[in-house]
């Protein structure tokens, strides 16, 4: 009788120990959390036995990962850093999202098949709810060559699928693998936006450049050095290159100020005559080559 009240008392110990050391480290975690500069914690999980777990500034978008070892540990990145997030039962991947770049997607590759022996388990195709299942595990792969995996714990208790305690933490699992999933993909879409904008300013750019070279032609036009034909020539051959960029405009206005200048028949690399010539709706010139765009007043020609 007295070992049984023993073994109940050094249980019951044992729990409440425990408890006070997870409740310690939680506690330090929300001051961490707190003094830091540039973050703000919109939302935040901590695993099981306060061990890991990561918060989100969703204003800032910026992800701060959590450890605790002998102290709270942190490190801070933006969303563009998470490179997948992967959910795991026993070991045995469930769902994943990776970073659609392909740079983001090969290192993924690489660390994903050379850390998953981290997480204890082994692969199985059972389904049933009379399934025991050891753990469940939320991993992040981080753009950190020195730590570039973050595992945060979400049951580690042997629990059939019916229990209440494994449909809890596949929840909470699920749902916060559906938050980071969230955040790779405005990050790639952060990215595709940018990369957008980078080729629509590169056009600009080649459209200016031919625009800048018309301009010296017609200086040296002006003043004698080319001849109205020379400056034809070589002004034809910065439109037929100009036009092969998408979005350049306003090379007509440029050389506006020219005087004397004869208009004449546009010839590119091709000579084929057409049946029904070309006639721009602005100037009224008719094109007689296979060209499609008139060069001086750069709009698409109708055919006569």
């Amino acid at each position: 009788m007295w070992i049984v009240i023993l073994i109940s008392l050094t249980c019951l110990t044992i729990m409440l120990v425990g408890t006070t050391i997870r409740s310690r480290r939680k506690t330090e975690i929300d001051a961490t959390l707190s003094s830091l500069q540039e973050f703000d914690s919109t939302q935040q999980i901590i695993g099981c036995g306060v061990v890991s777990g990561l918060a989100i500034d969703e204003t800032r978008k910026k992800i701060c990962l959590i450890t605790y070892n002998d102290g709270v540990l942190n490190r801070i990145f933006s969303y563009k850093d998470i490179l997948s997030v992967e959910l795991f039962e026993d070991g045995s991947s469930i769902t994943k999202t990776v970073r659609s770049s392909q740079i983001g997607g090969a290192v993924v590759g690489s660390l994903v098949l050379g850390g998953v022996g981290a997480i204890i388990g082994g692969l199985s195709g059972k389904s049933s709810t009379s399934e025991v299942i050891k753990r469940i595990d939320l991993r992040l792969v981080i753009n950190d060559t020195n730590v570039p995996l973050h595992d945060i714990n979400f049951m580690n208790t042997p629990c059939k699928k019916s229990n209440s305690i494994y449909k809890d933490a596949i929840k909470q699992a699920r749902h916060w693998h559906g938050i980071i999933e969230v955040l790779i993909k405005r990050a790639d879409s952060e990215e595709r936006n940018q990369q957008a904008s980078t080729q629509q300013i590169s056009l600009e750019s080649s459209s200016f450049s031919v625009a800048d070279e018309i301009r010296k032609l017609a200086d040296l036009h002006n003043s004698g050095v080319l001849s109205s034909d020379e400056f034809q020539k070589q002004k034809n051959k910065l439109l037929g290159t100009g036009l092969a960029v998408e979005g350049a405009i306003g090379c007509n206005n440029l050389d506006s100020n020219l005087e004397n200048e004869t208009t004449e028949t546009i010839i590119y690399e091709s000579d084929k005559i057409v049946p029904f010539p070309n006639v721009c709706r602005k100037c009224g010139f008719r094109y007689e080559k296979v060209v499609s765009i008139c060069p001086d007043c750069i709009i698409d020609l109708e055919i006569a």
